[in-house]
């Protein structure tokens, strides 16, 4: 079976040749050890062709200039994308930098901002350059920005969750804009060869969802449901990334349709077992390899360990993609990275060997 099939049959609830292995390059390492250099910024040539070296069977890209396709630089490392927001230069955090400056303060701000243009052919260029590097060996994961995440990094956190109570159409003026734009960014993704989409919207903090479960269920779930219902009718699957611990709102979440959850992470109290137990028969499970300890500090053996943990409670009768719980991040060796990948293979292979199963 050829990696795109096998991540595509797995994203669908299926039972392919082997179990999936997928994540999101975030380490110039990491590129460094598979493509033999260090790229400056994220893109899909580097992507897909390091996705390619390393074996997995599907790359993560963003929309071309996610920080904006024309940044104004401004003052030492800060510089501010097309959306207004403001950014510092975070080295250690590639290829995230940190936002500390925001384009909405007040209602007036809202009503004359004015969002970039979702339709802007170089928005996909990246999604181009990955499909065809790819060549159809592997799936093409195209990344939009979540609806609740770009709503609140607009106006800044505390900002959007005083509106919650202060100025509830604010808040819903917001979501409705971002959700509008990812739905148009995805039509675009799909339209330049995405084979999937990726919502990436963080709702969870370590412990709990960043907002009640009754506000989830009165601002956000309505847009998420629209985002995912209008990517489905593209007729492509939905591979839905949130981190955080969002135990409380898992059933909401799930009921948005998304195809599959990425990445059930674990360093947030997410139990891969009981997701797969409760939810397994409706969306396929994608993560789960511990990216805050097991990844970086632990060693090969724990690595492998872990990686079969996922291996035996995620991956019977299909419906499971092996990654880790958030990214391959620089502060993973790379012979960890490795070590996750050549377990996935060895031991991921359908029929399940008993000897998976020997703890």
């Amino acid at each position: 079976m050829k990696p795109k099939q096998r991540f595509l049959v797995a994203l669908k609830r299926g039972q392919p040749d082997r179990v999936p292995i997928f994540d999101c390059l975030f380490s110039k390492d990491v590129y460094e050890y598979a493509i033999g250099k260090r790229p400056e910024s994220y893109n899909g040539s580097d992507a897909a062709e390091g996705s390619l070296a390393l074996g997995l069977d599907a790359a993560f890209i963003f929309e071309s200039g996610a920080g904006g396709l024309t940044p104004k630089k401004l003052t030492g490392d800060t510089y501010q994308g097309e959306w207004g927001i403001t950014w510092k230069v975070d080295p250690p955090g590639w290829p995230a930098d940190g936002p500390v400056d925001c384009p909405i303060k007040n209602r007036k701000d809202f009503e004359s901002y004015v969002p970039p243009d979702p339709l802007d052919p170089k928005r996909v260029k990246d999604v181009e350059i990955a499909v065809e590097k790819a060549k159809d060996r592997i799936a093409i994961v195209g990344a939009v920005p979540g609806p609740f995440t770009m709503a609140w990094l607009l106006t800044g956190f505390e900002r959007f969750a005083l509106a919650i109570y202060d100025d509830p159409d604010l808040v819903e003026g917001l979501l409705a804009m971002t959700t509008d734009y990812a739905i148009k960014l995805s039509k675009k993704m799909v339209a330049a060869g995405a084979d999937v989409i990726m919502p990436c919207d963080d709702i969870g903090t370590k412990t709990g969802p960043f907002i009640s479960p009754k506000q989830f269920e009165t601002f956000v779930f309505s847009y998420l449901k629209r985002l995912v219902g209008s990517v489905k009718k593209l007729d492509v699957p939905v591979l839905f990334h949130c981190c955080g611990n969002i135990d409380v709102i898992l059933d909401k979440f799930v009921e948005v349709g998304m195809d599959g959850y990425n990445p059930v992470q674990r360093s947030a109290g997410m139990d891969l077992g009981k997701v797969k137990s409760k939810y397994g028969k409706r969306i396929c499970l994608s993560g789960n390899v511990n990216s805050s300890t097991t990844l970086p500090y632990g060693t090969e053996e724990d690595v492998e360990k872990e990686t079969k943990e996922c291996l035996r409670v995620g991956a019977p009768g299909g419906g499971y993609i092996l990654s880790s719980d958030h990214s391959f991040h620089g502060g993973i060796p790379i012979n960890n990275i490795l070590k996750l990948i050549e377990v996935g293979k060895k031991y991921g292979k359908y029929p399940l060997k008993k000897e998976l199963f020997r703890i």
